[in-house]
Order: structure tokens, then sequence, then C-alpha cells
């Protein structure tokens, strides 16, 4: 009788017929409905609390150091970015999720972490970049200086 009933109920997936029409674009244009108004959300990973500043990739941070205005941006939630939390407004990453070293002390430092896929392709260092509490993220490149050597941004918005 099982046996019977899962032959049935293949059959009637079976019968289901799914479209081979769907492009890559129709699919962004699903994910954008879902999105902030400047196209670009995340998670937060840690604490939802706003923040902003001027973004500086990690390998510039060897540089030039973090001031407390700055917007860490980087790959990946590596427990070696742990040291910079206290330097920085906050963290923007492409991967890592909530159960990560990075994201565990963050929230227990109060630090907010987002992360949102491609971001580190996205976001120039130098940028000025304001991320809200659900984390919808809005960029305004820097233009006078991709480098981010002018550090008079705003400061992060959470006290």
């Amino acid at each position: 009788a099982l046996s019977e009933q899962r032959l049935h109920e293949e059959s009637q997936w079976s019968a289901v017929k799914l479209g081979d029409d769907i492009s890559l674009e129709a699919l962004e244009r699903l994910e954008a409905k879902d999105e902030g108004p400047s196209g670009l959300r995340g998670k937060m990973v840690s604490v939802r609390k706003p923040f902003s500043g001027i973004a500086r990739s990690i390998a510039s941070i060897a540089n030039r150091p973090l001031v407390g205005d700055d917007i860490l941006l980087t790959r990946h939630l590596a427990p070696e970015l742990v040291g910079h939390f206290a330097s920085s407004a906050g963290c923007l990453a492409d991967m890592g999720g909530a159960l990560s070293h990075a994201a565990i002390v963050a929230r227990e430092q109060n630090y907010p972490i987002l992360v949102l896929p491609g971001c580190s392709n996205t976001i120039q260092d130098g940028d000025v970049v304001e991320v809200t509490a659900d984390g919808t993220v809005s960029i305004r490149p820097n233009k006078g200086n991709a480098q981010g050597e002018n550090h008079r941004s705003p400061k992060s918005t959470a006290q």
C-alpha cells in the first residue's frame, strides 16, 4: 500500500511542468522586489543597529590604521577581524554567519556586522556607506578620494 502511494505521488510530481523560459535577468528582477530602496540589502549577523562611515578594505588597513568611523570591508568573517572591532564603526562581509566566532564576539561587544554577498566587489575602498538596522545599504562614492584618505565622514549613528 505504501509503495503504491509513493508511485502515485511520484507520477503526480512527474506531471508538473516547469518552464525553461526563466532567465537570469528575470530572477534578478524577482530578487529586487524584496530589496531596499538602494537595491542592496544584507543580513545583520550580530546586533541590529545602524552604522555609517568610510569603507576600508582589509587589505588597505596595512597601509593606514582604522579610525572610529571606518567600516571594515572583508570577504570572510575571520576570527582575526575581532581585533579591529574597537577601532571601526561596523563590518561588511561577503560571507559569514551568526555562529561564526567574529559574529559571536561582535554581539558581546555590541558591534554591528552585515553580511552582503558581493559587497567587497560592489563597495570600493573610500566609499561612504550607510547601513540601517534592517540591513539596507546606501553607498555614496567618495569621488575626491578613492583611497579613503579624507577621513572626515559621517560618524557611526549608533552610540
